[in-house]
């Protein structure tokens, strides 16, 4: 899910999707700093799906930020 910083508003919407049993992994991008970023496990994890791994890139100290990161998420129940 790449949707230019409406992520949570998407993953907000569609939790009759999510909470689907055949849907066994999401991968979301977002950015940090971004409305509603820091919200996005919290709207995951009640339809069953915990963090797995996350790639940040332009992870470095000298780049200062604010940082892009793809994070997999995989359903435990």
């Amino acid at each position: 899910l790449d949707v230019d910083g409406i992520e949570h508003a998407i993953l907000v919407g569609a939790r009759r999707v999510l909470a689907h049993p055949d849907l066994r992994t999401v991968l979301v991008e977002s950015e940090e700093g971004r409305p509603g970023t820091d919200e996005i496990k919290s709207v995951l994890a009640p339809v069953g799906f915990e963090l797995e791994a996350e790639f940040v890139h332009n992870a470095n100290p000298l780049h200062p930020g604010p940082y892009v990161k793809n994070s997999l998420y995989r359903r435990i129940r």
